[in-house]
């Protein structure tokens, strides 16, 4: 809701935030499976997470690998200075901390997830053909701002 998003109006901008999810998620795997830390509910089994635990390796977290890498790959497309950073920042970190919440990661995942996501959309912005999808994601954003009144 927060960029109004539809896959018809921006093709390019829904290609960059798949390209940044599936590439951070990748990112992220290699790294869990790098480190092989136990859930909070292997560590403390009385715990009863709200959601299911995930079969693989806490750290780092993924959500917030994905969350901060797709807010940061949008925030390029969007431009220096965008109004929207500070709601983009806020959505990528929610999506991240209800993980704690949830009971399947610690706060140590999921700020090592973060810094990942935020060094997987430095390399992703410099891979070849990605600026063109950036360039297209920006004047599609740019074609579909919200009129505002005075």
């Amino acid at each position: 809701v927060l960029l109004s998003l539809s896959s018809a109006r921006h093709p390019a901008t829904m290609r960059l935030i798949a390209v940044s999810m599936l590439v951070a998620g990748i990112i992220g795997m290699h790294h869990k499976l790098a480190q092989l830390r136990p859930r909070p509910a292997q560590v403390w089994p009385g715990l009863l997470p709200l959601i299911p635990t995930p079969p693989h390796p806490s750290f780092p977290s993924n959500h917030a690998t994905q969350a901060t890498c797709t807010a940061e790959m949008l925030l390029l497309a969007l431009g220096e200075g965008t109004a929207l950073k500070p709601y983009l920042d806020e959505l990528a970190q929610r999506i991240a901390i209800n993980r704690e919440r949830a009971g399947v990661h610690f706060a140590s995942d999921t700020r090592a997830g973060a810094r990942l996501g935020r060094e997987v959309a430095k390399a992703l912005a410099a891979a070849p053909g990605i600026a063109e999808l950036i360039e297209a994601s920006a004047a599609e954003l740019e074609r579909t701002k919200p009129v505002t009144t005075p």
